[in-house]
């Protein structure tokens, strides 16, 4: 698996606490601690430019679809800022609501149009023109992810504490229209992608360190696996690590691989494969974080992943001479549960 290449240290008590990759992986974003965003070069395993601006935290980050140079952020301060990196003054546009805005908990972007989310409320605005577009009211309390299937850029999923995640046609004005479906997980959604050779798939992790798997094109049993309260123990159990957290899942095409990272309070990475109802433990990547890891990114050959430690690791894999191989082979033909259907 991964080995570790080199770290980088950012400045005393700042971290990382989110990473984001473009459309092509040519860039990588990430938001901080200190109210900064930083953009890596994924190539150089280094840190191009420091972007700064908001007046509070900073709660998220998205890129422009199909754009290595534009980003936006979310933030506390209220605010939705646009960054350009061909810019000489990055922050391009500032997006607010006059009225009922609120501090900002998530951002997202489908290309023609930005959205935050709010508590309760998701808010969004024309990119191009900068102006507000619309408020849609939502049932939940805060949101804490909006974003979009690649296949569908008017299917709008929207996580909350609540625990659910409601999924919206934004191309309908009537909200009762635009409604399509909710999925509840009973817990609040930290974090959530999609998976699968289709991205037909989702996961959703919870501040109370659980996992849920879902199956979007499986109207009947969506549900493909739930992990509650114990999932710590078996992952600590599996991989010999005093598992303290769920740092984030990727998916990894090329081997239609399900990865979950959990990580210790010694800064310890356990690596495990999901597929379906089972998880195997992969690796365990130590002795670069002293401290509990908060935010992990897989791109390409490499991992990044930064901690509380004030360092972002980045790693590269290992050639095949010198890891060991699972006894999991996979033959020509063999299909995974991830696999489309033909």
């Amino acid at each position: 698996m991964w080995q570790s290449q080199q770290t980088i240290s950012l400045d005393n008590s700042e971290c990382v606490l989110g990473f984001v990759p473009s459309s092509s992986g040519n860039v990588l974003a990430g938001y901080t601690s200190m109210k900064a965003i930083k953009i890596f070069d994924p190539s150089k395993a280094s840190i191009k430019e420091s972007l700064t601006g908001h007046e509070k935290s900073i709660t998220g980050i998205c890129w422009q679809p199909n754009s290595d140079n534009v980003l936006f952020s979310s933030s506390l301060d209220k605010t939705v800022k646009m960054w350009d990196l061909r810019e000489k003054n990055r922050n391009v546009k500032t997006f607010t609501f006059q009225r009922g805005g609120g501090e900002l908990f998530c951002v997202g972007c489908n290309g023609d149009k930005v959205f935050a989310g709010a508590r309760g409320n998701v808010h969004s605005w024309n990119v191009e023109s900068g102006a507000a577009d619309r408020t849609l009211k939502t049932a939940c309390n805060d949101i804490t992810q909006v974003t979009f299937r690649y296949s569908d850029a008017n299917k709008l999923y929207v996580a909350s504490t609540e625990g659910v995640v409601t999924i919206y046609d934004i191309s309908q004005e009537d909200e009762d229209e635009a409604f399509i479906d909710a999925i509840s997980t009973e817990q609040s959604i930290s974090q959530m992608g999609f998976y699968g050779d289709s991205n037909s798939f989702l996961w959703c992790l919870t501040p109370t360190e659980e996992l849920n798997l879902w199956n979007l094109d499986n109207e009947e049993q969506p549900n493909v696996a739930t992990w509650k309260l114990d999932l710590r123990e078996t992952l600590s159990t599996k991989s010999k690590l005093e598992i303290f957290n769920l740092i984030g899942c990727s998916w990894e095409q090329q081997k239609s691989l399900l990865y979950l990272f959990a990580g210790s309070l010694k800064g310890e990475i356990g690596v495990f494969s999901v597929i379906g109802k089972e998880i195997t433990h992969i690796s365990s990547l130590t002795d670069t974080h002293s401290d509990a890891v908060k935010a992990v990114c897989a791109l390409g050959d490499s991992l990044w992943t930064a901690g509380d430690d004030d360092i972002v690791g980045v790693w590269k894999k290992a050639s095949s001479s010198t890891v060991k191989r699972q006894d999991r082979k996979k033959k020509k033909g063999d299909k995974t549960p991830y696999s489309r259907k033909k």
